[in-house]
C-alpha cells in the first residue's frame, strides 16, 4: 500500500474528523496532486466557516472550480465531503 492509499483510508475510515484530510491534501500538494489537494482543502475551509458568510461561499467557490475543471476533462476526482459532527 502506498502511502497515498493509506492517508485516504484513514480519511474513510474517519468521516467525521478534518484531520485526516487536510493532512491528506498536504500530501497530494507535495506530491502532484494540487488540484484534488485545493479540493480538500476548500471543503474543509467551506465546512468550518460561518454558513453562507463570505470565507464559505469563496471556499466553495474554489472547491467547484477544481470540480468543474475535472469533469470537463472527463476526469473524476477523489470527494472526501466534510461531514458534521453529531
Amino acid at each position: 500500500m502506498t502511502d497515498g492509499e493509506a492517508l485516504r483510508r484513514g480519511c474513510v475510515a474517519n468521516p467525521d474528523h478534518d484531520l485526516p484530510r487536510l493532512i491528506y491534501a498536504d500530501w497530494l500538494d507535495e506530491n502532484g496532486g494540487p488540484d484534488r489537494a485545493a479540493f480538500i482543502g476548500g471543503q474543509v475551509e467551506a465546512f468550518r466557516a460561518e454558513p453562507f458568510s463570505p470565507a464559505a461561499r469563496a471556499a466553495d467557490q474554489r472547491a467547484e472550480q477544481v470540480e468543474r475543471k475535472y469533469r470537463r476533462e472527463g476526469r473524476i476526482i477523489f470527494m472526501i465531503a466534510a461531514t458534521r459532527p453529531a
